[in-house]
């Protein structure tokens, strides 16, 4: 099998939703391709990290109850018309209460379940479709090795190659003597819009800072919360929207944020 298949096919593999030859041929390739092996081995972590520290919602207490009111109130119960002179002559099958179902109410009351499961699911605290780019972009250049298109701590090696790439200018500092060493910028697709990464480590832990800009001097994301295990933290500054993605703990996030706004400002 060549890598590309093999990497398409791997999720599938590690949810046991391949056939026994098929599993059987990846397991093989593996065992001689190291990228492979390794790609295998960051998405089982992930997809643990995810399962251990991944924030999980119960549906809400009544719920079933509710959905089983709902639908006994929109399928409505009738018995046939029957004729009282005709009833006595025929069997005392005819006596026997029967019931049909309007289908009809049945497709809208599934409907309306459909609309009402989708409401409740829908809720605040499910994982905004940025938050879940952002952690998406921050796992995929971890895991294919692509952390920056420019490596270097140099401020002005990285500022500088942003130019022209975009409509905007990201800071770019490195903050190595405080434990953030600046390891380089790439460009990267998020929230519908080409936007700058810059990439931190902070000892083990790599640290993804997404800049883009944003009118107003507050937006939606700021603040700190978790997803899929790891952790964000959004904030804004002189027009710009950070939002700072990492496993590292959440107050070497707000530390590196600090950092990035003091510096910025004692640069006007």
């Amino acid at each position: 099998m060549e890598c590309k298949e093999v990497q398409r096919l791997q999720g599938a593999d590690l949810d046991e939703e391949l056939d026994a030859p098929n599993a059987a041929r990846l397991a093989a390739h593996r065992s001689d391709c190291a990228d492979c092996s390794r790609e295998y081995a960051q998405l089982a972590a992930l997809r643990k990290q995810v399962r251990e520290s991944g924030t999980r919602f119960g549906a809400p207490a009544g719920l079933a109850q509710r959905v089983r009111e709902t639908l006994a109130a929109s399928l409505p119960i009738a018995a046939p018309v029957q004729s009282p002179a005709r009833t006595s002559a025929l069997s005392p099958r005819a006596h026997w209460p029967w019931a049909w179902i309007n289908f009809g109410a049945a497709a809208t009351a599934m409907a309306a379940l459909i609309v009402t499961l989708g409401l409740l699911l829908a809720q605040p605290g499910a994982s905004s479709g940025l938050d879940d780019e952002l952690v998406a972009s921050h796992y995929r250049a971890l895991q294919v090795d692509h952390l920056t298109d420019v490596a270097s701590s140099d401020q002005h090696t990285v500022k500088p190659w942003f130019t022209g790439k975009l409509d905007f200018s990201p800071p770019a500092y490195d903050f190595a003597a405080k434990g953030y060493t600046l390891v380089g910028g790439r460009l990267d697709y998020v929230g519908g819009r080409s936007v700058a990464a810059l990439a931190y480590q902070r000892h083990r832990h790599v640290i993804n800072v997404f800049i883009w800009p944003q009118a107003g001097s507050a937006g939606a994301g700021e603040g700190a919360r978790s997803e899929h295990g790891f952790h964000l933290l959004g904030w804004t500054d002189e027009g710009l929207a950070f939002r700072a993605v990492s496993d590292a703990a959440p107050r070497d996030l707000a530390e590196l944020r600090d950092l990035i706004v003091e510096e910025s400002h004692r640069r006007l």
